[in-house]
């Protein structure tokens, strides 16, 4: 078996090793569940146009995540409530970001909009902490796993006992960014609830 296929999880690795400015995404094959949207366009259409992708899942908010919706055909979108706002508009998400100097709000609303295809977004339904989730080829825990961001969001496949993390990236890079909202005190609870 492949090291990125576990049983119906699919692990579709980023562009540049999902370095900035993109990241890693998972793929439920039976359900058709994207979780993240920022690894590869290409691989989204393959996917799309073959097996299937029926609703994308966020880890968390950040831009990185979001970038190629655009490429999954307006599926239906599910995330953390506690995360709404910062994708209902370009000056909610700077906010959320505490960019409060002019320049660097103009330098940021051009890349949110051209690098990331920034426009607002509302989900179609929220996940709830605890939450069980069926989705007939596997069963996922939905993790609450604040401090990267308020609502960071860990998915635990129990069959065949997968995690995936989001932004929890246990290298030398993070995992905790430094952004208005992260807290490192709930990142060292998170780490150590994951681990």
């Amino acid at each position: 078996m492949p090291a990125d296929i576990f049983g119906p999880i699919h692990f579709v690795r980023g562009r540049q090793s999902a370095r900035y400015p993109y990241s890693n995404s998972v793929y439920v094959e039976g359900a058709g569940v994207l979780i993240d949207a920022g690894a590869e366009p290409a691989r989204y259409d393959e996917l799309r146009c073959g097996k299937g992708i029926r609703q994308l899942w966020l880890s968390h908010w950040h831009e990185d995540h979001i970038a190629f919706i655009d490429h999954l055909g307006g599926v239906p979108m599910r995330q953390s409530p506690l995360e709404a706002e910062p994708l209902t508009g370009l000056q909610h998400c700077l906010d959320w970001y505490g960019i409060n100097d002019d320049e660097f709000r103009a330098y940021w609303r051009q890349a949110f909009t051209n690098t990331f295809n920034f426009r607002p977004r509302r989900a179609a339904g929220y996940f709830t902490p605890g939450e069980i989730i069926d989705l007939g080829s596997c069963t996922v825990e939905i993790l609450h796993t604040p401090g990267h961001t308020p609502g960071s969001t860990s998915f635990f496949f129990r069959e065949p006992g997968v995690v995936f993390t989001g932004d929890y990236d246990l290298t030398r890079f993070g995992p905790w960014y430094g952004d208005r909202d992260s807290s490192i005190e709930d990142t060292i609870a998170s780490v150590e609830r994951l681990r």
